[in-house]
């Protein structure tokens, strides 16, 4: 899990600068060494838990789904014509 470094306005609030500078200046606010503790802490949990590999392999079969190519047509037919 890494910390956001850049934002984009494009389809998102008209604030999401504003919000991500305030963000960012709570952030900044915190003793540096207790920023980096608390980071490692929230990435030590998500490997534990098992979360940084269910991640990976969701991107990686999203990455497969999303370059398939479709073949063929849907072989079940939702709404049968009457």
């Amino acid at each position: 899990m890494g910390l956001v470094n850049r934002a984009s306005l494009r389809g998102g609030s008209p604030r999401a600068l504003d919000q991500t500078l305030e963000l960012a200046c709570r952030v900044a606010a915190n003793d540096p060494l207790a920023v980096k503790l608390t980071k490692r802490a929230i990435n030590r949990s998500l490997e534990i838990g098992g979360m940084r590999e269910a991640l990976a392999q969701a991107l990686e079969l999203n990455v497969i789904i999303e370059t398939s190519e479709t073949r063929g047509v849907a072989r079940i037919q939702c709404h049968p014509e009457t």
